[in-house]
Order: C-alpha cells, then structure tokens, then sequence
C-alpha cells in the first residue's frame, strides 16, 4: 500500500538525521519539511497506531531537540571571535530569527504541529473511552477514585 511506503519513508529518513539541522543545507531543510508534512498527513488519516505515537514523539523531539542543530555562520563567526565567552550573546542570536535560519524554525514549528495533533488524539480518544464507560455504566478507575 502506498500509504505504508510512505509512512516508512518518512519515518526512515526522520530516523536517520536524527533532528539534525544545519541552516546551510536548504536541501535537507525542505526534506525534513517534507517528511513532516507527510506524517502530518498521515497522522491525521488515522494511518499510524496508538502504539506508535511514542516513536513518533520521539522521532519529532529529535527534531525539536537544538543541540544537535548547526550554528548559522554569523552565530559561528561571533562564537569564535568570542573565544567562547560570548554564550548569553549566543544564545541571543539563536532566537532571533534571521533569514539564514527562517527555514528551520519553521521545519521545528511543523514537528510542534505533528506533536499537537499527537496530542490531540491521544485526548480525544481518552475522553472517548470515559465517555463509553459512563454510557455503559462502567466504572473509570482513575475518573472515579
């Protein structure tokens, strides 16, 4: 099925960069976009099981994760000549959003959409499940206690 390939594609290629971004590689940049953009649409057809939301969380924190990220080399260059000591400078640049790094914040923002929607159904699916208790007269050990 195609919706497999897909889902392995994406999966495979998140495992493999491991969340690794470089505002260099404009290339990679839009494949890690891409690849989100897939699961996105996969996740929201109901294509992956409630088991395999913890990989998926994991697989975009990855992405979310900035310590594997490059510097963008104005940030680079400003480390350097800092010999180091420059980190709250740093840290400031890294949160200003420039146009060489545009690119990833927005492949980070899409991977908080993936999670949200994560999210979401995990709730939805939750609140369901006390709601057929109650209409069945179930007792709900966590809702009742």
């Amino acid at each position: 099925c195609s919706s497999d390939l897909s889902k392995k594609f994406a999966l495979s290629f998140l495992k493999k960069t491991n969340g690794r971004m470089d505002p260099s590689q404009r290339d990679h940049l839009q494949m890690t976009d891409s690849a989100l953009r897939l699961l996105t649409a996969l996740i929201q057809r109901g294509m992956f099981s409630l088991i395999e939301y913890t990989e998926l969380i994991w697989l975009l924190s990855s992405v979310l994760d900035t310590r594997n990220d490059s510097l963008p080399k104005f940030m680079a260059d400003s480390a350097v000549a800092g010999g180091g000591q420059q980190a709250s400078a740093i840290l400031d640049l890294r949160f200003r959003v420039s146009e060489e790094i545009r690119p990833m914040i927005n492949t980070k923002l899409r991977a908080f959409k993936c999670i949200g929607i994560l999210v979401e159904l995990v709730l939805t699916q939750h609140v369901a499940t006390v709601v057929n208790g109650f209409v069945r007269g179930r007792s709900i050990g966590h809702v009742t206690q």
